[in-house]
């Protein structure tokens, strides 16, 4: 199957939210895509990439990086997604290279990301590890 992995563009936004509802069931309104868009672009520091085939966009992935108090860049991966029918066709880990590379060319010392039980083996696949505990509180 072929395809290319290149920077996400506003007319992507469509069928990267709906992608989205398999991580998450947060669905913005169309109405607000542009502000949304706008809003994303202004980021200094982000990386997101979709995933394109001859007949779609099938995959995509984000991450953000900062600097910590010790000078260290520290990039958070966020939203890995693919296509349903696209599922264990080598999108995912081709995304989740494409991020590391990027984080890498950056000077990022470490990748961080938090994910469900389920997809604890498709990470470990990709080399991570599990480190401690994540916790969260939605606001």
């Amino acid at each position: 199957m072929k395809y290319i992995i290149r920077k996400i563009k506003k007319s992507d936004m469509n069928i990267v939210v709906s992608l989205l509802q398999q991580v998450s069931n947060f669905d913005p309104k169309i109405e607000f895509y542009d502000s949304i868009w706008k809003n994303f672009k202004a980021q200094k520091n982000y990386y997101a990439v979709v995933v394109e085939t001859n007949i779609s966009i099938v995959g995509y992935g984000c991450l953000s990086y900062s600097m910590n108090l010790r000078g260290g860049k520290i990039a958070y991966i966020e939203d890995i997604v693919c296509a349903q029918s696209f599922k264990r066709k080598g999108i995912g880990k081709a995304i989740m290279k494409e991020l590391y590379d990027y984080a890498k060319k950056k000077g990022c010392y470490k990748l961080v990301l938090q994910c469900k039980k389920e997809n604890k083996k498709f990470y470990e696949k990709c080399g991570y590890q599990i480190n401690g505990i994540c916790m969260q509180k939605i606001i």
